[in-house]
């Protein structure tokens, strides 16, 4: 009976659209049920040395070529044949870690996380709205306090203590 429930909420989607609406709990909580198969391939069968995945993105490190593109190659077998899906190949991407790994709004790199300079410059926009909402009086101080804590929650999963002194204290000084 609940599931039946959780899948009719996504009628309200064009009739066009495939899959779930984005940001839906039940695309997340699927996308979990689905791909907890490829993490057993990844970690039991695989063997990669690293590998991390949120939700459907995912990372594999390994210190050499080979290693990458044969679990690429498994993955990529192993999502079409078992699972029906396919890897995005614009979302593909084997590189060094020397030069970042773009992975949920930040560069990943083997010491360091930095957010990515996009992300940045929108945290920087929200911060300068919400200023301006709570002194147009649109928001409470409440809702304010909110809004900044939600960009500070996410920019410190990255080392991003410079940036946010210097982001505070441009509003400051504004």
């Amino acid at each position: 009976m609940h599931s039946s429930r959780i899948l009719a909420g996504a009628d309200r989607a064009p009739p066009t659209a495939r899959g779930l609406p984005i940001g839906s709990l039940t695309s997340q909580w699927f996308a979990n049920m689905v791909l907890d198969r490829v993490d057993h391939l990844v970690c039991e069968r695989l063997r990669v040395p690293a590998y991390l995945r949120y939700i459907d993105d995912f990372a594999l490190f390994a210190d050499d070529h080979a290693t990458l593109h044969r679990a690429h190659a498994a993955i990529a077998s192993y999502l079409r044949d078992e699972l029906g899906l396919a890897l995005k190949a614009r979302a593909t991407r084997l590189a060094p870690s020397r030069d970042g790994l773009p992975f949920l709004g930040f560069l990943l790199f083997p010491h360091t996380v930095r957010l990515r300079p996009e992300n940045s410059r929108r945290f920087a926009w929200r911060l300068r709205f919400l200023r301006w909402q709570a002194r147009a009086g649109r928001i409470d101080g409440e809702r304010f306090r909110r809004g900044v804590a939600s960009v500070v929650a996410h920019m410190q999963h990255g080392d991003t203590l410079r940036l946010r002194r210097a982001m505070f204290a441009a509003e400051v000084d504004a």
